[in-house]
């Protein structure tokens, strides 16, 4: 199977197999395969294909000089996610989209304020409320209702269970804008990853991965031009 791990381990030990997908982020969905020289950027990551496989090495004194080996694939099922879990999650999404839109980056702060924020790559940003926070105020502009004039909608969202009381969430993200000599538009797409973590106050944000994929016009909304 290309692109998997080919390690074989001592008689009857399992161990999970590995499989290269290009979200670069770790998952224990099903992918499929691809060529490890597709992308030198993707990362290993495991499947919910679980290796079984047995080695031997031969023994000379039989005069089998050539050892042998099996290995079975089997499928192991996605962890379930309470269908409430979900909800409550996927909420988490929703309500930084509205504090974005409303230009209330304390409120973007409180909501990650137990997240690391990294970029595309895995590097961190920032981390806390008040970095959280901060970052927004010096990338993001305000226009004179005290808003960025901007509409975050994210889709597409694929909630799964990586713990007991850890799911990770890929989603989609497109913002639109209409400012002034700026019609309404898209202005950026691109995909949040996240993992959120339940503790006594619920669900909450542990860490956001940012991966912009596509810019339009952001200058009436970034600081910076983030294509530079």
């Amino acid at each position: 199977w290309s692109g998997a791990s080919r390690t074989l381990r001592p008689s009857g030990c399992a161990h999970m197999t590995s499989i290269v997908r290009p979200t670069g982020e770790r998952s224990h969905r099903p992918t499929t395969n691809r060529s490890p020289d597709s992308n030198p950027h993707e990362e290993i990551v495991p499947t919910n294909w679980v290796l079984t496989a047995e080695f031997d090495p031969g023994d000379l004194d039989t005069g089998r000089e050539h050892g042998t080996a099996r290995a079975e694939m089997t499928f192991m099922p996605l962890i379930p996610v309470d269908p409430t879990d979900r909800a409550l999650a996927t909420e988490l999404l929703a309500r930084y989209a509205e504090a974005v839109d409303a230009g209330d980056f304390d409120a973007v702060g409180a909501l990650l304020a137990d997240a690391t924020i990294e970029d595309a790559d895995g590097n961190e940003i920032t981390s806390g409320a008040v970095g959280v926070a901060a970052l927004f105020a010096a990338t993001t502009r305000r226009h004179e209702d005290g808003t960025p004039l901007t509409g975050h909608v994210i889709t597409n969202v694929i909630v799964e269970a990586v713990g007991s009381d850890e799911l990770e969430l890929r989603s989609r993200f497109t913002v639109f804008q209409a400012a002034p000599g700026l019609p309404l538009q898209p202005i950026v797409i691109g995909r949040y990853v996240d993992r959120v973590v339940r503790g006594a106050d619920g669900w909450r944000f542990a860490r956001r991965r940012m991966i912009p994929e596509r810019w339009g016009d952001v200058s009436q909304h970034l600081t910076f031009d983030p294509t530079a």
